[in-house]
């Protein structure tokens, strides 16, 4: 190999294959998952999410391993305030309890979790009132929660 391509090869080994940002969990270690069989008519029924029990620690705790952080919620998040942990699909969308569907979002920084369950209250209201199908809001948060906030509620207001 010559040493033109040889220095390219290198830099694309030593280089991780793709940087999350903090506002983004980890596709790997946080995918997404929903609860089986949960309907549209059960989210939408007042106090559904009210009725959800809180997250396990055991869930938690397995999060917060998986994403190498200590019990104190912070080192992966720069904001000042840390992180907590945060269904990715909310629960007032379907969302599991489970790890694949939890992560460590930041709360404060340019996209932190105000910003998400602002999204979060949209999407519930648009499902709700029969305007987007439970599916379709679930699938745009898992997959870029950022980009579907700028989708269904514009862009951010700037912050301090």
């Amino acid at each position: 190999m010559t040493r033109r391509r040889l220095i390219p090869a290198l830099l694309l080994l030593l280089t991780p294959a793709i940087a999350w940002a903090d506002h983004l969990p980890d596709p790997n270690l946080t995918p997404g998952a929903v609860r089986p069989g949960v309907t549209t008519t059960e989210v939408c029924r007042p106090g559904y999410t009210a009725a959800t029990p809180p997250i396990a620690r055991e869930a938690e705790a397995q999060v917060l391993a998986a994403y190498g952080l200590a019990d104190t919620h912070s080192g992966y998040c720069e904001a000042p305030h840390g992180c907590v942990i945060d269904h990715l699909i909310a629960a007032a969308l379907g969302g599991s309890d489970q790890p694949a569907n939890l992560w460590p979002a930041p709360n404060d920084g340019e996209w932190n979790v105000h910003f998400k369950r602002k999204l979060e209250e949209e999407l519930h209201r648009l499902v709700c009132r029969g305007e987007l199908p439970m599916r379709d809001a679930q699938e745009a948060i898992a997959n870029d929660w950022v980009a579907a906030y700028r989708q269904y509620v514009g862009e951010p207001p700037d912050q301090p």
